[in-house]
């Protein structure tokens, strides 16, 4: 058996119910219209649906990682990242900002939390 180090009893709870409420509704809406769903589409689906994280913000996160990868390959390789200069990852983020309708002087709010970092049910994560 595999040892893993100790997880919060609350998180472990919600992943039973979740798990235990599994219908094939929800894995139709986890697979996207096809037949099958990835560990990316569950991983997806559960940190939207235990709290963690808001649909928007794993749109824009896709969308960045779509936008390093140039190929399409649905990877990235380290030429993909480090071939872009400055201006182009500038360029980038105006895009997102566009398509996620935020605007300059939005970044310039202090995000939830201290220092970028977000507390939820006494747990720190980053933002």
């Amino acid at each position: 058996m595999i040892s893993c180090p100790p997880v919060d009893v609350a998180i472990f709870l919600q992943v039973r119910f979740l798990l235990s409420n599994l219908s094939l509704q929800n894995l139709a809406l986890m697979a996207q219209g096809g037949n099958e769903v990835s560990r990316s589409d569950f991983h997806s689906f559960m940190l939207v649906k235990m709290g963690y994280v808001e649909p928007g913000v794993l749109r824009l996160i896709n969308d960045a990682f779509d936008k390093l990868d140039t190929d399409g390959s649905n990877a990235l390789s380290l030429q993909e990242v480090s071939k872009e200069s400055s201006q182009e990852r500038q360029t980038m983020l105006d895009e997102l900002r566009k398509v996620h309708g935020i605007t300059e002087e939005d970044e310039h709010k202090t995000p939830l939390g201290v220092f970028g970092m977000r507390f939820r049910w006494g747990h720190a994560t980053w933002n």
